[in-house]
């Protein structure tokens, strides 16, 4: 997964942060596409109409949802326990260079590809968080930013007009497929350059709150 990355970050208290996307490694995707052509093919085959094909979906009740609700919740477990490996082995690392014990103060777990029932609206709906964390109130989360600029360690306050979410990263200028087509970086544009980081350089992370020392996520 080409976005997928491990980096340190210092924020303004000199206080070191590690960063940590990572997911389930393209099992999350293949299971999601399974259930995706069950659902286009129960839509056909109930004659539903759809603006696209790709907006098949599965109704609540039936066998297939809760087939799928189940491979979901394994594969965001999948992704935890993925994560806390990876976790464990840059820390020991860091104590290997350091030569003493690092101290764990926080850890921060960020899903940002997930379906949850949650309540909005006055009412509860499953609620589908594409490239989006929960920011409910009170909720601790990660936003990083391109490489080369400051990633962000927030506290969610609620807003009901995005149902309680909040970006998951920076983004992109491109789609990933440029970088896959094996084309010299130094022949695409200057903003995509700047965006995408083509030189692995650690960069700095800015809290929006006291927090302690470091954290792990997605």
């Amino acid at each position: 997964m080409r976005n997928h990355f491990v980096e340190l970050c210092r924020d303004e208290t000199d206080r070191v942060w590690v960063f940590l996307h990572s997911g389930s490694r393209g099992v999350g995707n293949r299971i999601a596409q399974r259930h995706i052509r069950v659902a286009q093919q129960l839509c056909e085959k109930w004659w539903v109409p759809l603006p696209h094909r790709d907006l098949a979906y599965l109704p609540e009740g039936i066998d297939e949802f809760w087939h799928y609700i189940r491979e979901l919740r394994w594969a965001q477990r999948f992704a935890l326990l993925n994560r806390a490996e990876m976790l464990d082995r840059v820390v020991a690392c860091l104590a290997g260079w350091a030569g003493r014990e690092i101290e764990r103060a926080e850890d921060v777990q960020c899903h940002h590809n997930y379906t949850e029932r949650e309540e909005h609206g006055g009412g509860e709906v499953w609620l589908t968080r594409k490239g989006a964390i929960d920011a409910s109130p009170g909720r601790r989360g990660l936003i990083p930013g391109s490489m080369g600029t400051r990633s962000y360690v927030v506290t969610g306050l609620g807003n009901a007009a995005s149902f309680h979410s909040a970006p998951h990263g920076a983004g992109r200028n491109f789609s990933r497929r440029p970088r896959a087509s094996g084309s010299p970086w130094r022949s695409w544009p200057r903003p995509w350059r700047a965006s995408s980081g083509a030189r692995r350089t650690p960069r700095r992370s800015s809290t929006r709150s006291p927090v302690p020392t470091r954290t792990s996520t997605r």
